[in-house]
């Protein structure tokens, strides 16, 4: 995929960042196919086995009609694109860059590691933990919450492997639970209260 960023990218008002594993692939590409990419970029750790994720992006591009961009080194943050590592990588945000690091924990792409270095940013982003099994995520989307971004997940219910949403939203009990034909809603309402201001 694309290693740069995307000709028509304007300045990102809204940063998203996504965790999904099992079961979350269908839920991550129908969510993007109902949000608006206008000032907004998303920045997803999907747990993967590494061959898979050139044709993960390809997939996810065309299902969604966002720009991907599968990030090796470091890019430039741009709207209405979503960024997600090279296989075997982790992904953080640094500023308005997102680079591609070692791993850090048995879980490729690390959650944890990609909300919290958006919680890092200094500026409120919207964090979404959806279905898998285990708890990544869960410590990062508190970090997010606590620095004043809003967190979503996954409705329990609704997800293949529940685990993931019900521990984040243990850690979170502020956050959000969400059934997936509404998680593009729940997320332009967290752009709402972003530009509305504490």
């Amino acid at each position: 995929m694309v290693a740069g960023r995307a000709p028509s990218a304007r300045p990102v008002e809204q940063l998203v960042a996504v965790a999904s594993s099992t079961g979350g692939v269908w839920v991550v590409g129908a969510m993007l196919r109902d949000l608006s990419p206008s000032g907004r970029a998303v920045v997803l750790a999907q747990h993967m086995d590494a061959e898979f994720v050139s044709f993960f992006a390809r997939w996810l591009s065309g299902t969604s009609g966002w720009h991907t961009v599968v990030v090796e080194g470091e890019v430039l943050l741009g709207a209405g694109s979503i960024y997600l590592p090279a296989g075997g990588m982790d992904l953080v945000v640094d500023g308005d860059r997102a680079r591609a690091v070692l791993p850090s924990s048995r879980y490729v792409p690390s959650a944890d590691r990609l909300l919290s270095s958006v919680a890092s940013r200094g500026r409120p982003g919207v964090g979404v933990v959806l279905s898998g099994m285990g708890s990544d995520g869960a410590a990062g989307l508190a970090e997010l919450v606590r620095a004043g971004g809003m967190g979503i997940c996954q409705e329990p219910a609704t997800a293949v492997v529940a685990s993931m949403p019900e521990s984040a939203l243990r850690a979170s009990p502020a956050a959000r639970a969400v059934p997936p034909d509404a998680l593009a809603q729940a997320v332009t309402m967290g752009a709402h209260r972003s530009q509305a201001g504490p």
